[in-house]
């Protein structure tokens, strides 16, 4: 089996290069030493499609008939949030994260199996938020979280025709907003798609 590979960004950055400094409107800080708050995130993904099969209308002379197709996702999100005590940045930085497809088939589409890999790893830095009494209240913490997604379902067999590259970053778009759901602190605005 040859897989392809198929950066999934769009080409078209909101942020040129995947980078902007002074994202919050606010450049707090730069080149002062202080507290900062970061956070990374993940995604790592392996699918295959499957059939689900109408049962009732298998016999011994026949096979059950295909009720509809979808992909099986297997997948594992990972967020780190720190706080980086006493250091000095440039200011503050969002990186988004990027998504790469390595498929059975080429195109920019899905086929029957393949991976989501994080090619870029999404990353927010800025200055820690303080209480009023100088208490960092910014959550710290990695949450890794593991499960199994069924998206792209259609009816019957599989049929690569309809498989097109148009649909990918949408059915992307469904698999990272459904992860938040899994993994809060997942930001799926971080994700260029």
């Amino acid at each position: 089996m040859t897989l392809t590979r198929t950066g999934l960004e769009d080409g078209t950055a909101f942020f040129p290069g995947g980078t902007s400094y002074a994202s919050s409107g606010d450049n707090n800080g730069s080149g002062v030493t202080q507290d900062w708050y970061s956070h990374t995130q993940t995604v790592d993904a392996r699918y295959a499609r499957i059939n689900n099969y109408d049962y009732a209308v298998s016999s011994p002379f026949g096979s059950p008939g295909v009720i509809q197709n979808q992909l099986r996702l297997h997948y594992t999100v990972q967020t780190v949030d720190e706080i980086i005590y006493s250091a000095s940045f440039l200011g503050d930085q969002v990186s988004l994260q990027k998504l790469e497809l390595l498929a059975d088939v080429s195109g920019g589409v899905f086929g029957t199996k393949g991976t989501i890999n994080t090619s870029s790893i999404g990353l927010i830095r800025r200055a820690a938020r303080k209480d009023g009494n100088g208490r960092i209240i910014d959550a710290s913490g990695t949450r890794i979280r593991s499960g199994i997604m069924f998206l792209d379902g259609a009816p019957g067999s599989y049929d690569g025709s309809y498989d097109l590259s148009t649909g990918v970053n949408g059915i992307l778009g469904q698999f990272v907003q459904n992860l938040h759901a899994e993994c809060t602190s997942f930001s799926p605005t971080l994700v260029d798609l």
